[in-house]
């Protein structure tokens, strides 16, 4: 079954587009895309729409952020993915609407017998002109008396009155036969047996051999002892020759052929499927294959261990040329950069960032950006997570096109970048596997450390110092109360920075301690907050889920929403 969609409304509106099997039909406004619509509130990649060679699943999978893709009025969120139907109807944005059709197969032609029959006929009767034309008294060549009439009346050719058109022998031009004639004597060479001259030649044996052959003995005579071979003779022997060897020559190219065409065939057997989606290399016994690069203290990646595989790792900077799949046959590139910054302090996650991708623009600017930046935690454990910037991105390196995924992460002055890129041409393939792995295999947190974890920020207190941060901290923490919470966070943090800016690893031990008392009481409250959503949303009472759902996003508002992954839970409803 084929299958296409169709636009009602929108800048496409009207128009069609098929949906090959096994290939992924991408919607949204940038250029790279299959369908580019006009439309401002669709993003750059939007959607993507896959069919497997069967034509019995069709999924849709959504890659914008925005919460502005809909089925039949149900909404979806990116990373969704969803099984469509005919006759569904998909909403972009405000104004795009599209639906899924099924395609009937092209009608098969009923007219090619007729056509054949009307040439076949136009041939017969073409054929039958001349023959039509010939005279009845006249006998054709084909005719089997013709010839032997034409011997016994003596005459050397037949009339021309008696050869048509459709003769076997000309079909253009009139024929003419000549009676057969003797056949020729053979030239002999006349060797008489008592010649004095033949007594004294020394290569006289040769003649005993030549009489050997059967073809030159019919040649010779017992009573003379002569050796005679007509020119026919040796022509004959010679086309029996040259057919020989054609035969053995056929006979190599044919044996030659049938090898080939069998080792191609047993390759094309017995070797693995090539894969649709690249997944991790492993080993016989299916366990993934896999070499720890550790670039801090804290920080490693996990990359795949496979033959011929190249590492560079030096001052926490490391480079990685490896293979992916079962076949291992997608190049891999895995770049990780570290650096320090004490001016990355007094900005928040999302303006370093911002900074870091208009530096990379003006040095590269082959490079682009999908665009979405969207934050991932890693890491999560008592009470805590990390947060990691996500964007994918195409790059241009020599002549070579790479498409990735970067992963921005920062631990109070230093900042860490991984980048994970495939050729261009192998995205498809390789997409799943990168945006998956990237926060879980590239990317490694030391667990441990995850409660001490810390980020610079831009709301600094300004006019007190770090003791007084730290004390007026300490008040608020002690009251318990959840009230209190965002007030303790912004001076902790303010507390760090300042330490951290005046090199002042006292205070900064003691602002961090703070940090994780805060930390340990929000993932007490939060677990109590989670039980009660979740027995509310078995008992069907929405009007409490709606009540805990506010109340947590207030508490956890302002600086939670970019450093808290409890906050990112809630507001995504996910409540784990």
């Amino acid at each position: 079954m084929k299958y296409a969609i169709k636009f009602i409304t929108g800048s496409r509106s009207g128009q069609t587009f098929e949906l090959k099997p096994d290939c992924a039909l991408t919607i949204g406004r940038s250029s790279s895309m299959q369908v580019v619509l006009d439309e401002g509130d669709v993003s750059s990649r939007h959607v993507s729409i896959t069919t497997n060679g069967f034509g019995t699943s069709i999924v849709l999978e959504v890659f914008s952020s925005h919460r502005n893709t809909s089925v039949d009025g149900y909404g979806y969120n990116m990373n969704d993915s969803v099984e469509l139907a005919p006759g569904n109807v998909i909403k972009l944005g405000r104004d795009v609407q599209f639906t899924l059709i099924s395609l009937a197969d092209a009608p098969a032609m009923n007219n090619a017998p007729a056509s054949n029959a009307a040439m076949q006929g136009g041939a017969s009767a073409q054929s039958s002109a001349p023959a039509a034309a010939v005279s009845s008294n006249a006998k054709t060549i084909n005719s089997p008396a013709a010839v032997p009439n034409a011997v016994q009346a003596g005459a050397g050719a037949p009339s021309s009155s008696a050869v048509t058109e459709n003769s076997p022998v000309s079909p253009n031009a009139k024929a003419s036969f000549n009676l057969p004639k003797a056949p020729a004597q053979p030239a002999v060479l006349q060797m008489p047996a008592q010649s004095a001259a033949v007594n004294q030649m020394p290569n006289v044996s040769a003649v005993p051999r030549a009489a050997s052959n059967p073809v030159r003995n019919a040649g010779k005579t017992e009573a003379t002892g002569t050796i005679g071979v007509s020119p026919e003779e040796m022509k004959r022997i010679e086309n029996e020759y040259s057919a020989k060897e054609r035969r053995r020559l056929l006979l190599w190219v044919v044996g030659a052929a049938l090898f080939f065409a069998l080792m191609v065939t047993m390759y094309m057997t017995l070797r693995p499927a090539r894969e649709e989606i690249v997944t991790w290399p492993t080993d016989a016994n299916g366990d993934e294959l896999a070499q720890v690069v550790q670039t801090a203290p804290y920080l490693a990646s996990l990359v795949p261990k496979v033959g011929g595989m190249k590492i560079q790792n030096e001052g926490g900077n490391a480079e990685v040329y490896t293979r992916i799949g079962k076949l291992r046959d997608v190049l891999l590139h895995v770049v990780i950069s570290t650096w320090k910054s004490k001016d990355e302090l007094k900005l928040d996650r999302s303006q370093s960032f911002a900074g870091w991708l208009a530096s990379m623009r003006q040095k590269n600017p082959d490079m682009n950006f999908n665009g979405t930046g969207r934050v991932e935690f890693i890491s999560v454990s008592e009470g805590a997570g990390v947060p990691v910037t996500v964007e994918s991105y195409t790059r241009r390196v020599g002549n070579d096109d790479f498409f990735g995924y970067l992963g921005y992460l920062r631990h109070g002055e230093n900042v860490h970048l991984t980048m994970v890129e495939v050729p261009l041409a192998e995205q498809w393939r390789a997409e799943p596997l990168l945006r998956e792995r990237l926060c879980t295999n590239f990317i490694l947190y030391a667990i441990r450390l995850t409660p001490e974890w810390w980020d610079g920020t831009s709301r600094l207190r300004e006019g007190a110092s770090i003791e007084e941060d730290l004390e007026e901290a300490g008040r608020y923490l002690r009251r318990e109360a959840p009230a209190f919470w965002e007030k303790i966070h912004y001076l902790t943090k303010s507390a760090l920075v300042k330490a951290a800016l005046q090199d002042n690893t006292e205070a900064q031990a003691k602002a961090l301690d703070l940090l994780k008392q805060l930390r340990t009481a929000q993932a007490s409250w939060y677990n109590t907050q989670k039980l009660a959503y979740q027995y509310a949303k078995k008992s069907e009472n929405k009007e409490t889920m709606r009540s805990i759902q506010s109340i947590c996003e207030s508490i956890f508002s302002s600086e939670f929403q970019e450093d808290d992954y409890r906050y990112d839970y809630i507001r995504r409803k996910n409540w784990q």
